[in-house]
């Protein structure tokens, strides 16, 4: 599930420093992190057309209006606006008797080049075609309504578009997103508290984290972060993570490895972004991360007191960081050769965190668990090559699902712990199961 603050409110203190055009303020927020103030934040809205498919039909029916129909302009103002005008503040409406019910997937079928979407119910796989007009279904996130419904994000590789699908309880309905340039990859995508998706991304042409966010039927879009990046890179930021604080702000994490960030800290600093009082404020959490092999990976959630923890991959270790409500702490949780990546983190009802990431060395899936007292770390999957593009949820009985791709085979599975560890193949026609996201579908 994913698979990120600040300007966030933990425990009553926080720090955040602003800087305006008068002079500095600054409000507690993290002894730890070195802050920064917002970027300068371009603006613009979009209404973007939309389409429908068939349920459970094969080949979807929709056609989605082409490229270009309604391209955002960009606006003059280069000025935030009030908190409230589309950063709305909002207050939780979950019913309490709704539980995590049915265990559901959306994933990239690299055979197909196609979205799909999978949910066990009545212990059978539903298996659907989301979206599959051109090379479409990288980066996909997903997350449930309390109406049962899927909302999922991702990329269009054939146009190099930001997407969006949702179900009506008929159909998939299906949205161009951001079309301003190649954006839509490293999607992370959210509900806030009225039920409204908001998506999180990396938009390369204007080297930018950007945050969309569903008003009504228009996608208000702002930029984030922009970073400056050397002659040769292509990217500079990647991962990025989406979540809503208890106070109904967005909080979105990302790894930036831009030559700002990192010339003096590594290979990438790991960063929390949130939106409070008009502006964009950023911590940088950990300034530098080492990458193995060029990788590096991140996941962010929330436990029930609304403190963020982080799962991540430095110099090929696995780490786990957590807010004590003053500072953040830091542990070493997998110190072996080569592992952390993929890794996907979510919370338990008391707290407890669980993390699920490959093991590159032995080419498995591993989980560990924090049961209160000590880390204990699973071998999940050890059946051949197994265990990237994780993801982990948990159910309302506490037990934890992940979602990951079979390399040997091309599948896509679901593992689950009950006093041991299962395992089911959801999805074998073909190369299926990357860029998984799970969620649990609601249900009473």
């Amino acid at each position: 599930m994913k698979r990120n603050r600040l300007l966030i409110t933990i425990g009553g203190l926080l720090w955040f420093v602003i800087i305006t055009g008068c002079g500095m303020s600054s409000t507690r927020l993290d002894a730890f992190a070195k802050k920064e103030a917002g970027p300068d934040v371009a603006t613009w809205s979009a209404v973007m057309p939309s389409a429908t498919s068939p349920h459970a039909t094969v080949t979807p029916t929709q056609t989605p209006i082409p490229i270009g129909t309604s391209t955002p302009t960009l606006s003059a103002t280069r000025t935030i606006a009030p908190t409230g005008t589309d950063i709305p503040t909002l207050t939780p409406t979950d019913d309490p008797l709704l539980i995590r019910k049915n265990p559901c997937v959306s994933y990239y079928d690299q055979t197909l080049g196609a979205l799909k979407f999978a949910c066990l119910r009545d212990g059978n796989w539903d298996i659907q075609i989301v979206d599959n007009i051109g090379n479409v279904g990288k980066y996909s996130s997903l997350a449930f309504d309390r109406h049962a419904h899927a909302h999922i994000s991702y990329f269009d590789e054939t146009n190099s578009v930001l997407k969006y699908a949702a179900w009506d309880g008929a159909n998939w309905r299906i949205q161009f997103v951001d079309i301003d340039g190649e954006v839509g990859q490293y999607t992370s995508l959210a509900l806030d508290y009225s039920g409204s998706p908001a998506i999180s991304y990396f938009d390369v042409a204007h080297s930018a984290i950007k945050l969309a966010w569903l008003t009504g039927d228009t996608w208000q879009i702002r930029m984030v972060k922009t970073v400056f990046l050397a002659a040769d890179d292509d990217e500079g930021i990647s991962e990025t993570s989406l979540l809503f604080d208890t106070e109904g702000n967005p909080l979105i994490g990302y790894l930036d490895s831009s030559v700002s960030a990192s010339k003096d800290s590594g290979d990438a600093s790991l960063r929390l972004s949130s939106w409070q009082d008009g502006l964009w404020g950023v911590e940088i959490v950990i300034p530098s991360l080492t990458a193995v092999s060029g990788f590096l990976d991140f996941s962010l959630a929330l436990d029930s007191q609304g403190n963020p923890g982080l799962s991540y991959i430095h110099n090929a270790n696995l780490f786990f960081g957590s807010w004590t409500g003053s500072e953040w702490e830091f542990q070493n949780l997998d110190n072996t050769e080569n592992v952390g990546a993929y890794n996907s983190l979510a919370f338990d009802k008391d707290d407890h965190p669980h993390i699920s990431y490959f093991d590159e060395t032995s080419a498995n899936l591993k989980c560990t668990i924090w049961d209160g007292k000590k880390w204990g770390t699973h071998n999940v999957d050890v059946r051949g090559n197994t265990g990237r593009f994780t993801s982990i949820a948990i159910d309302h009985n506490d037990t934890p699902y992940i979602a990951y791709f079979d390399d040997t085979n091309g599948d896509l599975k679901i593992a689950y712990y009950s006093g041991d560890w299962h395992y089911q193949i959801v999805d074998s026609e073909g190369v299926v199961g990357l860029y998984t996201s799970l969620d649990f579908e609601p249900g009473y």
